[in-house]
């Protein structure tokens, strides 16, 4: 579920906004220039958490829509593009041994909702997702959450997460 204001995603992550161009500048530097190896996602809404495309869709569209639901039809859709000679033949090219995963990661490509999650390691790519079609009605008190957008990152080296490839 969404959060409702910026108190209550606070006790979830540590949130700083942004209210001047120094403030920018500030952060941008230091997320830039750190020595860390850092993961970013930028999210236009920074009401919603870091969410699937899928299931961004899901409350955006169709509230009550299940998981059952959204497996079914992602399960569908990689069905169908396997069952598409020309396209297969087109992935084929490409990989001899198409996994899900790939296919997936095709459809994500083309505006397809999936259960993947984009991460890029440089900040500008994820400021640009993050500001892309962002309304922002320029009321000065900011005190709505939908006045603010989000960029999500973590270090690499955190020993509390591991890559794709470490599961």
């Amino acid at each position: 579920m969404p959060y409702l204001d910026l108190s209550t995603k606070q006790q979830f992550f540590t949130c700083r906004t942004i209210d001047t161009i120094n403030d920018f500048e500030q952060i941008y530097n230091q997320l830039t220039n750190s020595s860390r190896r850092l993961a970013f996602r930028g999210v236009k809404e920074a009401s919603f958490d870091i969410y699937t495309s899928a299931q961004v869709n899901a409350i955006l569209k169709h509230k009550d829509l299940s998981d059952f639901v959204l497996k079914t039809s992602i399960l569908a859709a990689i069905k169908e593009v396997r069952g598409s000679r020309r396209i297969m033949k087109l992935l084929n090219k490409r990989s001899k041994d198409l996994t899900d995963f790939q296919i997936l990661a095709l459809l994500q490509h083309y505006t397809f909702g999936t259960t993947l999650i984009d991460f890029t390691f440089q900040l500008p790519p994820s400021l640009f997702f993050a500001l892309d079609s962002l309304n922002y009605s320029g009321n000065e008190t900011h005190t709505d959450i939908s006045e603010y957008f989000s960029v999500y990152y973590f270090d690499l080296d955190d020993p509390n997460h591991c890559s794709v490839q470490d599961v």
